[in-house]
């Protein structure tokens, strides 16, 4: 199945789109989630996680789901000679730059725009490239 693939791509586009249009928080939003789609696509379509244990799983309860899917894609990752201190300091950053956008009372300037997309499009190369995708 490629729908979480597909929503991933979308999601991208859509940051770009925004991006252009110079509707930063919601470029960043999409940004971010371009991401975690991909990652849910991975773990899902590639490992063959079950998505439903998967997201009623206690251990998300305790780490949250994004940093539950994040340490489970860097165990893999290991494997794959990444340097997992900067992949995860760029899903790290790219998710602060996302709380940001989505809570806080802060403006979002273009800068902000620009470093959330260009580090979805790093984290999602990484991914795409290691899975081959």
């Amino acid at each position: 199945m490629t729908i979480l693939l597909n929503k991933s791509k979308e999601s991208i586009e859509a940051s770009e789109f925004l991006k252009n249009e110079n509707l930063f928080a919601s470029s960043v939003h999409c940004s971010y989630y371009s991401c975690i789609q991909l990652m849910r696509h991975i773990l899902f379509n590639i490992q063959n996680e079950d998505e439903n244990t998967f997201d009623n799983g206690q251990n998300i309860n305790q780490a949250g789901s994004h940093n539950y899917l994040l340490s489970i894609l860097t165990n893999d990752l290991k494997n794959h000679e990444i340097d997992i201190r900067t992949f995860r300091n760029q899903f790290r950053n790219i998710k602060d730059l996302r709380k940001n956008a989505d809570y806080k009372q802060l403006v979002i300037l273009e800068i902000d725009c620009n470093n959330a997309y260009n580090l979805a499009l790093k984290i999602n190369r990484t991914l795409k490239n290691i899975y081959s995708i």
